[in-house]
């Protein structure tokens, strides 16, 4: 496996261990997923062992903060992972302060407390790319890069497809919302709630997909996954409900 695909490959891992773990694990489970990144090539030490468990603890940290909304999580540790590489570990503070407001504009709110909890997911990031090998950082071409036109266009065409399948899931909880009991009817708002919170997400990355470059598709693509992913999950939920 080439070093670069070493790098991305380990982070994507780790940011999908600790998903799965939803942010709590013991020891077994840790040297299961030490024994696992040794098994894609990556050769542990004392000290690389420690370095990918900061970066698990660091991650932990963020998917602390959004249980909920894992596709907040997803897009925060994606863009780090992506803000390392493209600076190769070497940043100023106005480029950090650039980070945070892209985070804004994606809709993500920087308390103190989150903005200190990226700044330990980037130092650890850091500190494992600066162990990778050279050629991590001589490879330019990425992912994104690897996609065509065609395969882009294909995949906007399904999302949007999706959204309007779940338009019709949406206009289902409505009825069934104005249609529920007093009883339950705060339940069904909550749900509803949540869902019409994903759904414009999801029409606002839509939007900034379409017109994204190579250099940005990936962690674009990346968060309308993890949104769809908690869409198809709260209208299920809500689509259980009791009227």
């Amino acid at each position: 496996m080439k070093e670069k695909n070493i790098f991305n490959d380990i982070i994507s891992s780790a940011k999908t261990f600790v998903e799965k773990q939803k942010g709590a694990w013991d020891h077994e489970k840790w040297e299961s997923f030490l024994s696992e990144v040794q098994q894609k090539g990556f050769a542990l030490t004392e000290e690389a062992s420690n370095t990918v468990g900061r970066i698990l603890e660091s991650l932990k940290k963020i998917y602390s903060l959004h249980p909920e909304q894992t596709h907040q999580y997803n897009d925060i540790a994606t863009h780090a992972k992506n803000f390392v590489e493209k600076y190769r570990g070497l940043w100023d503070h106005e480029k950090w302060e650039n980070l945070l407001r892209d985070f804004q504009r994606n809709g993500i709110f920087i308390t103190e407390e989150k903005a200190q909890a990226i700044g330990s997911i980037l130092e650890s990031i850091k500190t494992f790319y600066s162990s990778v090998p050279a050629p991590v950082h001589k490879e330019e071409k990425t992912l994104s890069a690897q996609i065509s036109d065609k395969e882009k266009k294909a995949y906007i065409k399904k999302i949007e497809d999706d959204l309007k399948h779940w338009d019709t899931k949406i206009d289902i909880l409505e009825v069934n919302a104005d249609k529920a009991s007093e009883q339950n009817k705060a339940e069904y708002s909550k749900h509803l709630d949540k869902v019409l919170t994903l759904w414009k997400e999801a029409k606002i990355i839509i939007q900034k997909l379409k017109k994204s470059d190579d250099s940005q598709w990936e962690a674009l693509q990346n968060s309308v996954d993890a949104i769809w992913k908690d869409m198809e999950d709260a209208i299920k939920k809500a689509l259980t409900l009791k009227s």
